[in-house]
């Protein structure tokens, strides 16, 4: 990102990296799932997010 002369401050906080992407019916991506999966790596509860 820094040889892309990208301001440091809009670099993320961390990436990560997940094998596929759960998808909705329809085909979309199951930003829900995407959110409770993130929480269980990161040792949180999704109490009062969003």
């Amino acid at each position: 990102m820094q040889a892309r002369g990208v301001a440091k401050y809009k670099w993320p906080e961390r990436l990560e990296l997940v094998g596929e992407l759960l998808s909705t019916k329809v085909g979309k991506i199951d930003k829900n799932a995407l959110r409770e999966d993130l929480a269980v790596r990161l040792g949180r509860s999704q109490e009062g997010t969003r």
